[in-house]
């Protein structure tokens, strides 16, 4: 969760937390594959997994609207095979880069 948060989220320019849950899309295709060296499909299904938990306690706490934490599972759901598919070729990745 530090890396989501204390590096992605203030990479570019500082995003509030409560805003980070509709920016995973960038983190998955963008910052983590290309940032991170330990990434792996493993890697990913972890930060998926750590996130929606975060971001359901945040939900549960009041600090996230619902429609946000919603949009983050859905989002879960319809791009996970692409978030994962950035590791099929993982030893060819001169197209990617």
């Amino acid at each position: 969760m530090d890396l989501y948060l204390n590096d992605f989220l203030c990479y570019e320019a500082p995003t509030p937390m409560q805003d980070g849950c509709i920016k995973n899309h960038s983190f998955f295709t963008w910052f983590y594959p290309r940032k991170c060296l330990f990434s792996s499909k493993t890697g990913v299904k972890e930060m998926m997994s750590r996130l929606k938990k975060f971001y359901k306690l945040m939900l549960d706490k009041g600090f996230i609207e619902k429609d946000n934490y919603e949009m983050l599972i859905d989002e879960f759901k319809e791009y996970k095979d692409e978030y994962l598919s950035f590791y099929d070729n993982y030893d060819s990745m001169d197209d990617f880069w």
